[in-house]
């Protein structure tokens, strides 16, 4: 697998209480190619999209949090958190052993999980 795209469902959204994150998903993206997470979110006023990308090397912990519909995913960067909501239970199971597994397949083992 090259890429990886999820992005926040909405019935999660809706069940969570997100109402205003409706028309502003997160969207996810890992290339384990390129070995990268891209996190974008577009702006409450609709017309800009900001996006962060990280290496998959600077990840220290991954923490999902399910809920009844969907899950929360937040990354502990060097340096910094970073959270994707609402995206589905299936992706956010996905994305961590994605991670996983790059941890396992370097010798050092980089990242560190709770």
């Amino acid at each position: 697998m090259k890429t990886f795209h999820s992005k926040s469902s909405l019935t999660s959204l809706l069940f969570n209480g997100r109402f205003r994150h409706i028309l502003t998903p997160w969207h996810l993206e890992f290339n384990t190619e390129e070995l990268y997470v891209k996190i974008s979110k577009r702006n409450w006023h609709l017309i800009s999209i900001d996006t962060n990308i990280y290496s998959f090397r600077f990840i220290r912990n991954i923490k999902v949090d399910t809920h009844i519909f969907g899950a929360d995913i937040e990354l502990r960067i060097i340096g910094g958190v970073a959270k994707a909501l609402s995206i589905p239970k299936k992706d956010a199971k996905k994305i961590k052993n994605l991670v996983i597994e790059y941890n396992n397949s370097k010798k050092g083992r980089h990242l560190v999980f709770h």
